[in-house]
């Protein structure tokens, strides 16, 4: 039987989600919801790599509107819930472990606990 065509990146992603894209799909199978899920896995890393990037150019702490002072760089907030997001999406694919033998289980999602070694 043919091998199934590999599925294409969606349109707008950056490098990073483009790489994971191919890294994914060249070494998994993903079919139903999964490449959907996978998109949005993708989408969620280049948020996370742009958020890092504005972090990096203007510092954790920023100043205030009125200049008298300064406060978080709201970016660091946003980076931590796309890095969350990115982790649940992680455990949703239920994709192997690092040591490429821990498959997730199948059976209903468990959150970001259930994600072992590493991730964006």
């Amino acid at each position: 039987m043919p091998e199934k065509p590999k599925p294409r990146p969606p349109a707008g992603l950056g490098a990073g989600g483009r790489k994971l894209w191919r890294d994914l799909v060249e070494n998994f199978e993903f079919d139903g919801a999964e490449p959907r899920l996978l998109a949005e896995l993708c989408r969620q890393v280049d948020l996370v790599d742009a958020l890092a990037a504005a972090v990096d150019t203007h510092g954790v702490m920023v100043p205030t509107a009125d200049g008298g002072g300064v406060k978080l760089n709201t970016a660091v907030t946003e980076l931590r819930q796309a890095r969350l997001a990115v982790a649940r999406l992680i455990a949703a694919l239920r994709l192997p472990g690092e040591d490429g033998r821990t498959e997730q289980r199948r059976t209903g999602f468990r959150g970001v606990y259930g994600v072992t070694g590493g991730g964006a």
